[in-house]
């Protein structure tokens, strides 16, 4: 753990100095020699590294180079058999997909959406963030029009979540109910068909 620490630190004093080359040779060493160490914490010290660049690089412009970041530890972790990491891949995804509807492309952060839920759906330690990804969805949906769309959406969150056990998991439904409950019910023609 000290030596992917003291890793860590180096590359991030070669991206201070601007030296972006040296700094990547750094990381790679690091995903070398430790991307599959057996300590839990070394996983999650490494994924919460290299997610934090990303976000780096995305805040900086680096769009390209972020999303290959995120791509390459999604796909070295993705299927960790580690709650703690996955956790922290989950919670990225979500940063994810608020950073994508920022940059204005909803249809983006719903696919990433629903591919938190794909995954990690199943995974009742990750439910708390689950959850949060489909009303997400569900708010992206209503915004575009897409009403019934974004209701399914809602109810799949009831259906499935309403009654966790979980504390967190049941915080979260309840936000997702409120946004539910604040979204404008859809336009209903009254005229009567002849």
């Amino acid at each position: 753990q000290q030596l992917v620490t003291a890793l860590l630190f180096k590359g991030n004093t070669l991206e201070a100095l601007g030296r972006s080359a040296q700094e990547k040779a750094v990381l790679e060493e690091i995903l070398r020699r430790f991307g599959k160490d057996e300590s839990v914490n070394v996983r999650v010290r490494i994924v919460r590294a290299f997610l934090a660049k990303a976000m780096t690089l995305a805040q900086q412009g680096r769009e390209a180079e972020a999303v290959a970041i995120q791509e390459d530890i999604l796909r070295r972790y993705g299927e960790d058999d580690s709650d703690l990491v996955l956790r922290q891949i989950t919670e990225a995804l979500l940063d994810k997909g608020a950073f994508l509807e920022k940059q204005g492309k909803p249809e983006a952060a719903i696919v990433l959406y629903e591919e938190i839920d794909r995954r990690y759906g199943e995974n009742d330690r990750l439910r708390p963030w689950v959850v949060p990804a489909l009303s997400a969805k569900a708010a992206l949906l209503d915004k575009q029009g897409r009403g019934a769309e974004a209701r399914a959406v809602f109810e799949t969150i009831d259906r499935r979540f309403g009654a966790d056990e979980s504390p967190a998991v049941r915080e979260e439904v309840a936000r997702a109910r409120h946004l539910r409950a604040a979204a404008p019910e859809p336009r209903q023609d009254n005229k009567e068909a002849p």
